[in-house]
């Protein structure tokens, strides 16, 4: 249990590790787009004017990044109010983006913002920074990243059996767990796959509850019963679990079982034989027998039973000479590999040693007294913390006291010297039961080297950082080791079987990958860490020559080192590797010599390699970043300059040199001071002397700058320092563009616009004016058609004026915009027009009117539609005239609408004009009354008329309407 757990915490950390190192790389990839200076320029260019070729400036640069970063398939500017300014995808252009979580952390820093489902469906990493301009916030960065970049790590099952699998989830707006890449188990779980939140037996449940631990009863996805590790990725707001199903785990230890039992019942029924035998036997042979078997009890193996006996004692007595030569053997072939084991130890590159769980050093290798200078004698009457500097001892001490408790540990120490040398140590510490007795194995790894590049690195990442935005990945080293179990005394059978045990535990905590081949190229040893990394079992490499497990192409690569080492020589090198399963590695190797003790011969070679494809690729992406920072700086369309603490230039691009007409060599004995215009000498001296103070962090400014021959030029400058840990200023960096065509052209635009705004006042003057007279004349011809139609029915006379009147009031009360309301009085003043071709005896005939000669008059909103429709009244009135009778229930007419197919204004029209009818004197009855026709409209409220307008008639009625 414990090595399958070692192996997923392992797995984890390094996936962890990974995922981590992908943000981060991607991260700084939206921050240099972020800072990108003619980015910017062009995106306040387009935010200002939004004309089409600032938008075509800005498509070029975006294209031009694309270009360079070619990762991201999708790149948007966002506005703070999340509006999409620009996008690579035309389609998002002018949208507004509704993610919270977006708004929400785009205002933070530079950093993912969530995965997402997309176009494709597939799985999209969204990253986001945010966008300043003179050190405010104009925006956010937007970028979209394939997601295949996440399944590339977490889609590796090396070392996790047949269902083994990576699992990651966010949580979806309801707090449950949302699966966001595929799984081993099901390829179409990413955003279709959830967890309640409330599952708490899921380990996917525990991760995003933020408990990072190794669980045994829980179960996965399926239901399946589970071991695995938990881990949350506070970054991005993920769970990730790394499990084997518990079954597929199980089964080994249930054949082991099963064997054991019936090997059991086997020497049980054995013993029980012999007893008999034994009971029916009892002679002076046997007695011998149990002399010499209580020697061989007490130590003494070189005996032997003398009993020339015929029959079971004879026989017996063979048997246990037999057993007696077999232990023997095993006790060589035991202590040949105890010695294997210790020249295995003194070939580690660290120290290693053993104590028992006071601090007494048990074990260790000649590393220890070579590192610390102590001797032997002096190391066993040591204690752990007597290894480490005063202020690292109570350190030590916990951690010793941790492993203690949890099983393992690792910390970085210095370590002390006899001589007090202080050397920087990687410690990593595992606990080992054996039985009731615990030891602890420390293993330590000199990181001198590593120190000193992590400072190096950190030293060259906080320059070029300031510089461009960008800084290095760092190098994992050394993930969590494998813990193992160590006995010190073996004094009978099981201590020798024991110290067989040993050596593999041993061998199989080291994070390094260790074999041993005899000089035929014959592999005889390999802990587990060599079988998982190139794939094999402990079966299928021993015994085989080491062209069939490396493969035929590395090992022409490596053979002339395999015959010097042969011949007496250590070698250490590199080489690519094609593994098992088909994949590309890079390994450090180291080849020992085992020389034979008696005669100096070459027995074999101790094989010791690490994985050293990460530094690599880190190596390449490192020497690739320079360049892109090199490229950046010489190519850059704005001139960029290094100062000193006193303002003198110490490295100048080209582009600065061309704008001012000086050479680098030139500018190396110049400064600001004597570029800058003397009237900006004052303001300048007093923003480098707020910058120095640290007043202000950095500052934007423009003024005039001199060239060599004299001319003087607007330039923008902007102006940071880079500072020590201490605070002190090391360096400066100036960003300078050349703004004199910008501000002639600013000052064209100023007398430009000043001259259009004149014009364009007085042209809106005219327009006013003709617009005024244009509603004047369609005023005079509205009233003109309604005179007309009241001339045909004088009895009916005002009922279309009577009617705009209680419409307007309705659509006031209905809070209908002012054009609405426009719309309404044109359409309800003229919507008995069609009436005009109506028979007047038939309007203002006082009886019953015949089905034709109704079904004529019903004719008339058709007729008031043809004769409107061919007129522009920048508001649908043949429309409202042509539905001002029809009915919500679809009763009305000419086509029988129903509910909302009817528009607004005809429904107002049609409550309007059923009012007025039933309040005034027609033909055929006298008046009604306004009660009444309040009746009316409440009655069929819903179903003839809607019951929005019916309210507010009711409404405008009960706040002292009337007709007059």
């Amino acid at each position: 249990m414990k090595s399958l757990e070692n192996q997923l915490r392992t797995t984890s950390a390094i996936q962890e590790s990974r995922i981590s190192i992908l943000f981060d790389r991607f991260s700084d990839d939206v921050r240099m787009i972020a800072n990108r200076p003619n980015m910017k320029k062009q995106l306040a260019l387009y935010a200002k004017n939004r004309d089409a070729e600032s938008k075509n400036n800005l498509a070029k640069v975006l294209n031009e990044l694309m270009g360079t970063i070619p990762v991201f398939h999708e790149i948007s500017l966002v506005g703070i109010n999340g509006e999409v300014l620009y996008s690579t995808d035309n389609s998002r252009i002018g949208k507004q983006i509704d993610s919270e979580r977006f708004m929400a952390k785009s205002h933070k820093e530079c950093g993912i913002i969530d995965t997402i489902k997309g176009k494709d469906n597939n799985t999209d990493i969204w990253f986001s920074c945010p966008l300043l301009m003179d050190d405010n916030l104009t925006g956010f960065v937007s970028a979209i990243l394939d997601g295949n970049y996440l399944t590339d790590i977490t889609g590796d099952y090396t070392g996790l059996g047949k269902t083994g699998e990576t699992v990651l989830a966010k949580r979806d707006e309801n707090g449950d767990a949302l699966f966001i890449i595929p799984l081993r188990k099901n390829k179409n779980a990413a955003f279709v796959l959830k967890i309640p939140k409330d599952d708490t037996n899921t380990l996917i449940t525990q991760a995003l509850l933020k408990r990072q631990n190794v669980y045994s009863n829980y179960v996965d996805y399926t239901g399946a019963e589970v071991i695995g590790i938990t881990r949350y990725i506070a970054q991005a707001d993920w769970g990730a679990v790394v499990k084997i199903d518990k079954a597929e785990f199980m089964e080994p230890l249930v054949r082991l079982r099963n064997f054991l039992i019936i090997s059991y019942i086997m020497l049980i029924g054995f013993i029980l034989l012999t007893l008999v035998y034994l009971v029916k036997h009892i002679t002076g042979p046997l007695t011998h027998l149990t002399k010499i078997a209580t020697q061989i009890s007490e130590g003494d193996i070189s005996q032997r039973i003398e009993i020339k006996a015929d029959g079971e004692i004879g026989i017996l007595s063979t048997t246990f000479n037999n057993m007696l030569d077999r232990i023997k053997t095993m006790h060589t072939s035991i202590e040949n590999k105890f010695t294997d084991l210790n020249a295995i130890i003194n070939t580690l590159p660290g120290i290693f040693y053993l104590t028992d769980k006071e601090g007494k050093i048990l074990m260790r290798n000649n590393n220890l007294m070579e590192v610390t200078g102590y001797s032997s004698e002096e190391i066993n009457n040591m204690s752990v913390a007597d290894f480490f500097i005063e202020d690292d001892k109570n350190c030590a001490n916990k951690i010793f006291q941790k492993v203690i408790v949890t099983g393992r540990a690792d910390h970085e120490l210095l370590l002390a010297t006899k001589d007090n040398k202080r050397i920087p140590y990687y410690f990593i510490l595992s606990l080992v039961r054996q039985n009731e007795k615990v030891d602890i194995v420390f293993i330590g790894v000199d990181i001198s080297e590593r120190v000193q590049m992590e400072n190096e690195l950190e030293e060259f990442r906080q320059h070029l950082q300031e510089l461009v935005g960008h800084k290095t990945l760092e190098i994992i080293t050394i993930n969590e080791q494998l813990e193992h179990e160590i006995k010190k005394r073996i004094t009978n059978e099981n201590e020798l079987k024991e110290k067989e045990e040993l050596l593999r535990l041993i061998t199989d905590s080291l994070p390094v990958l260790i074999a041993y081949i005899d000089k035929e190229t014959r592999y005889r040893f390999a802990n587990k860490l060599y079988e998982d990394w190139f794939g094999y079992s402990n079966a299928e490499i021993l015994g085989k020559r080491s062209r069939e497990i490396v493969g035929q192409d590395y090992y022409e690569s490596i053979v002339d080192n395999l015959i010097a080492a042969l011949s007496g020589q250590m070698m250490q090198f590199d080489r690519s590797v094609r593994l098992r399963n088909g994949t590309l590695k890079v390994i450090a190797v180291k080849y020992i010599p085992h020389f034979d003790a008696k005669n100096g011969n070459v027995n074999g070679i101790f094989v010791m390699a690490h994985d050293i494809t990460e530094l690599k690729n880190t190596e390449l992406a490192l020497r690739e970043s320079e360049e892109r920072f090199r490229r950046i700086f010489e190519d850059s369309p704005i001139g960029i300059a290094i100062t000193d603490s006193n303002d003198y230039f110490i490295k100048v691009n080209n582009t600065m040199c061309q704008m001012l007409g000086y050479t680098e060599d030139e500018f190396k004995t110049l400064s600001y001071h004597e570029l800058t215009h003397r009237e900006y000498l004052d303001e300048h001296n007093e923003l480098v002397s707020k910058l120095k103070k640290a007043i202000i962090p950095a500052y934007k400014t423009e003024k005039y700058y001199v060239t060599k021959n004299g001319e003087v030029i607007w330039v923008n400058v902007i102006a940071n320092l880079i500072r020590d840990e201490k605070g002190a200023v090391v360096y400066g960096i100036k960003m300078v563009e050349n703004i004199t065509h910008r501000k002639e052209m600013e000052k064209k635009i100023t007398s430009y616009t000043e001259q259009l705004e004149s014009l364009v006042h007085q042209r809106t003057l005219v327009l006013l004016d003709s617009l005024e007279k244009l509603r004047s004349h369609t005023n005079a011809i509205i009233q003109a058609m309604c005179t007309a139609v009241e001339a045909r029915d004088p009895y009916t006379a005002g009922h279309q004026l009577r009617v705009s009147k209680l419409s307007c009031a309705i659509a006031e009360e209905m809070g209908l915009s002012d054009e609405q309301i426009q719309g309404v009085l044109l359409s309800s003043s003229i919507h008995d027009l069609g009436k005009i071709y109506v028979p007047s005896e038939i309007l203002s005939r006082p009886g019953k009117l015949k089905t034709s000669e109704f079904n004529l008059i019903k004719e008339h909103s058709q007729i008031g539609y043809d004769i409107l429709k061919g007129i522009d009244f920048s508001y649908p009135v043949a429309q409202i005239v042509l539905q001002h009778h029809e009915r919500m229930d679809g009763s009305g007419y000419p086509f029988g609408l129903k509910g909302d197919e009817i528009l607004l204004e005809a429904r107002i029209i049609c409550v309007s004009d059923v009012v007025e009818a039933m309040a005034n004197h027609r033909p055929y009855r006298a008046a009604l009354g306004v009660d009444k026709a309040m009746e009316e409209i409440a009655k069929s409220s819903g179903s003839l008329y809607d019951s929005d307008v019916v309210s507010a008639c009711v409404s405008v009625f009960k706040n002292g309407f009337n007709f007059t």
